[in-house]
């Protein structure tokens, strides 16, 4: 689920999670009918009055219940990628202004925090833009390896269905990808 906080910065994917919320009611309603079914099935076996009317009527009623529960359960999920899509998008956005706020010649001593702060802006930038294929260029050359850890757990999360070549002098950094090549002395291995 969304941090409420984060609705403020996108408050169009309110929609989104007042939809999820009533697909999950419904998915809820199906899983009390499915549990009522069942329910009753036990407590008619043990009550010795199990009829086939019964049987057939609950059977039918709990697989009845299992693809609609199944669909609610999907569109719920649906719905709240939706809204964490509208969330980020909107964050990605007010990244790359302040970033392009700040021109290309800005320059100023900061602290390591502040560099991770930047570094993760700068991926974020790289996110934006919602591009298939990410070309990212020593991304996290300039941080120690607790903070390069962070971003690149980041990377990991957001290209899981994207196409990324990622350049890096660092082992540590190329131990994020899935498939890694190594050029020395002319030679690709």
């Amino acid at each position: 689920m969304i941090n409420k906080k984060l609705l403020s910065f996108a408050p169009g994917a309110l929609r989104y999670v007042g939809v999820n919320v009533v697909f999950q009611w419904m998915g809820l309603l199906w899983n009390v009918i499915f549990v009522r079914a069942v329910a009753r099935l036990v407590g008619a076996v043990f009550a010795g009055t199990l009829t086939s009317r019964l049987l057939w009527q609950n059977l039918a009623l709990c697989l009845c219940s299992i693809p609609f529960r199944f669909v609610f359960t999907m569109l719920s999920s649906r719905m709240s990628h939706e809204a964490s899509k509208d969330v980020k998008g909107t964050l990605r956005s007010r990244i790359y202004q302040k970033l392009v706020a700040l021109g290309e010649n800005y320059t100023e001593t900061v602290a390591t925090s502040e560099v991770v702060m930047l570094a993760s802006e700068g991926v974020a930038r790289a996110f934006l833009h919602d591009a298939p294929f990410l070309l990212l260029d020593e991304p996290t050359s300039d941080l120690d390896s607790l903070n390069e850890g962070i971003i690149l757990r980041a990377v990991r999360s957001e290209c899981r269905n994207k196409t990324m070549l990622l350049v890096s002098h660092r082992r540590s950094t190329m131990a994020a990808a899935d498939l890694s090549f190594s050029v020395e002395n002319g030679r690709l291995s």
